[in-house]
């Protein structure tokens, strides 16, 4: 998507002012590429039960993070191999493993 689309500003508003812009992220954006990772409806299913956050969910969040991690890596290698700049947020970088809760995260 556009960089400068205005979507992106109001995402400071609706999750916060420490949700990073595209330009804040990496000076000169001009293109956000996204990709979705979907969970199983089993694991929707039990987080939906639990009244915190279920054991698979978390079990899950975490591989997925390692997973978008891994993905994010391996595309800013392939962008910069072909003269791109390209930069990323570890997924999810405010993850607290004790509390099982994170400011925001990938989405």
């Amino acid at each position: 998507s556009d960089a400068a689309d205005p979507r992106y500003q109001a995402l400071k508003t609706i999750i916060g002012p420490h949700h990073n812009l595209p330009a804040e992220q990496m000076a000169g954006a001009r293109t956000v590429i996204s990709f979705f990772i979907p969970f199983t409806r089993t694991v929707v299913d039990a987080n939906r039960k639990d009244p915190l956050v279920s054991e698979v969910w978390a079990e899950t969040y975490v591989l997925c993070n390692r997973l978008i991690n891994h993905l994010s890596t391996g595309l800013i290698t392939l962008l910069e191999s072909r003269g791109l700049r390209a930069a990323t947020v570890a997924a999810t970088h405010t993850f607290d493993p004790v509390t099982l809760k994170a400011a925001w995260s990938h989405k």
